[in-house]
């Protein structure tokens, strides 16, 4: 293999380990419904109910999701069963308002849930869920809480650092780049 071919295998291995890289977001989100928005839970048959179109807002928001939305800004909450969870199911969307970012929609997918405490009148449920922009996705975690006597609910999601795979693909990029190198000096 000539020098040229090694170089541009390197420098792909590199560029492709780098953009895995540019995805995650670290921090949390929390929302919570809008008042008068119809909301409801049923406990018996195990689901959420939200009335269509914006109906809750961003309340909190931590570390790059600061960089995409402020409190108040409107989301879309999604109908769903959590027992039994069947999915993937887009649970939010909301389009960004902040900076650079502003006009970027956003979805949050559930991947499971699991009920942590029900009551007729309360529930809190958790799980993971995936974040996507529509190109790139990056894994989280979510938990809701729902008051059934309030009309009211309020969701929380966070991001974690890269998943080890992530780092194994930059490893290897710079791995590449540095036997390429090693045999182009001998």
């Amino acid at each position: 293999m000539n020098k040229l071919s090694k170089g541009f295998i390197g420098a792909a291995l590199l560029s492709i380990s780098s953009a895995t890289l540019a995805v995650p977001m670290l921090g949390g989100i929390s929302f919570s419904s809008l008042p008068g928005n119809g909301f409801t839970f049923d406990s018996v048959t195990n689901q959420f109910d939200f009335d269509p179109g914006l109906n809750s807002s961003v309340n909190n928001t931590s570390g790059d999701f600061a960089n995409y939305f402020a409190n108040g800004d409107l989301a879309q909450f999604y109908d769903f069963t959590y027992a039994p969870f069947s999915g993937p199911q887009t649970i939010w969307d909301a389009t960004a308002t902040v900076g650079s970012n502003n006009g970027t929609a956003l979805s949050f997918i559930l991947n499971n849930a699991s009920v942590d405490y029900e009551t007729s009148s309360l529930v809190v449920i958790s799980g993971s869920g995936t974040l996507t922009d529509g190109v790139e996705s990056v894994l989280g975690s979510w938990n809701i809480t729902a008051n059934q006597a309030g009309g009211a609910f309020s969701w929380s999601s966070s991001t974690a650092v890269p998943e080890p795979g992530t780092l194994a693909l930059l490893g290897l990029g710079l791995a590449g780049l540095g036997a390429a190198r090693r045999r182009q000096k001998s």
